[in-house]
């Protein structure tokens, strides 16, 4: 999910990642209603789908740095830490891009369901055997 108020990169799932590396100790973070703990960080790499001049593209995003928190019931695709990197945005009701040097696409989400302002990126956890282009690598 790709989420305006995310302060960075989340993931539940400790199988996301094919570079972890364990905290220390687990670092506190704060939400509105609970404070939770990240675990760890490293590298993801996503497969997805985009649609390119009318065509679906098969393509692999790599992220860097992404946290693990354990407790979440999605992942969360910090709009902020994207933006702070460099990306631009476009959006309309069908979707959201973000961009590189403000013109080649390297994500794109849609509403989570007709209509709906929650906007997804569309894949799935990637494999390091699957991964045959990376279109952009985030840096922190």
């Amino acid at each position: 999910m790709l989420d305006s108020g995310s302060s960075s990169h989340f993931t539940p799932h400790k199988s996301d990642f094919p570079d972890y590396e364990l905290l220390q100790s687990p670092q506190e973070v704060k939400t509105a209603a609970y404070t939770i703990y990240l675990v760890g960080k490293g590298t993801v790499f996503i497969d997805h789908i985009m649609m390119l001049k009318g065509k679906k593209v098969n393509k692999t995003l790599r992220i860097y740095l992404v946290y693990h928190l354990p407790c979440l019931t999605v992942r969360l695709l910090s709009l902020g830490t994207f933006l702070q990197q460099g990306l631009s945005i476009y959006g309309n009701a069908s979707r959201i891009s973000l961009l590189a040097n403000s013109k080649l696409e390297v994500l794109q989400c849609v509403p989570h369901k007709p209509g709906d302002t929650i906007y997804c990126l569309k894949g799935t956890s990637a494999c390091l055997q699957s991964i045959h282009s990376v279109l952009w690598k985030t840096m922190k």
